[in-house]
């Protein structure tokens, strides 16, 4: 007997963010999201789609959050042309944690921080990889 839950994959990746309206902002000016949904409070909840895959839910908290919680779990966004990406990003100011590198499957990999702090991966598949194969390849 299977004991473990079956899923259609990531759904969402929530962060808790300061300002929930700029950061929905800055999303979608410099990578194309669109808004989904949001909730109806002041500070509200937002969901964004990147196209494809799962969703980013910006939730909003207070300034007193702990640095130690805030930036340590990251978001992974699929580019087709990293060296690219990347060259946006430096002209609109976002510095790289580290040059981009090679990932064990030999994809291209860069992470960066969001204007709260935020870790965020960008990542350039190698066409064959299983991630590939699991996002792109099974009728997402």
């Amino acid at each position: 007997m299977d004991n473990s839950i079956r899923t259609n994959g990531i759904e969402h990746i929530g962060m808790l963010v300061q300002d929930t309206e700029a950061l929905a902002a800055w999303y979608c000016s410099l990578f194309g999201a669109s808004e989904v949904s949001r909730s109806k409070e002041d500070m509200p909840i937002i969901f964004l789609s990147f196209g494809r895959g799962a969703l980013i839910e910006l939730v909003p908290t207070s300034e007193n959050v702990a640095e130690e919680v805030r930036g340590h779990i990251h978001i992974s966004l699929s580019v087709n042309d990293i060296a690219a990406a990347t060259e946006v990003l430096s002209r609109k100011g976002a510095a790289l944690e580290r040059p981009v590198f090679e990932a064990y499957d030999g994809s291209k990999v860069a992470f960066f921080r969001d204007p709260e702090g935020n870790l965020v991966q960008l990542v350039e598949r190698i066409t064959g990889s299983s991630i590939h194969a699991e996002v792109f390849e099974k009728g997402r």
